[in-house]
């Protein structure tokens, strides 16, 4: 076999799995933690984006994409 067939071939089933997987780990883990800081004061948290407040974190990345100055 040729070396990059190989290396495509690692890559699609090594590493690319653990990308998605870091991603999704990391958009539940800041969830999380606005519920729990939220809870430890006393106010909703983000509930009004998507089921659940689970589309908070992209229309955070969105606000702060318009706020920048080009």
């Amino acid at each position: 076999m040729d070396t990059k067939v190989v290396l495509d071939m690692l890559f699609n089933v090594l590493v690319f799995p653990g990308v998605v997987f870091s991603c999704a780990m990391a958009f539940w883990f800041e969830w999380l933690e606005r519920k729990i800081t939220a809870r430890v004061q006393r106010r909703i948290g983000p509930s009004f984006t998507g089921p659940r407040g689970l589309l908070q974190p992209f229309v955070d990345v969105l606000k702060l994409l318009l706020k920048e100055e080009m």
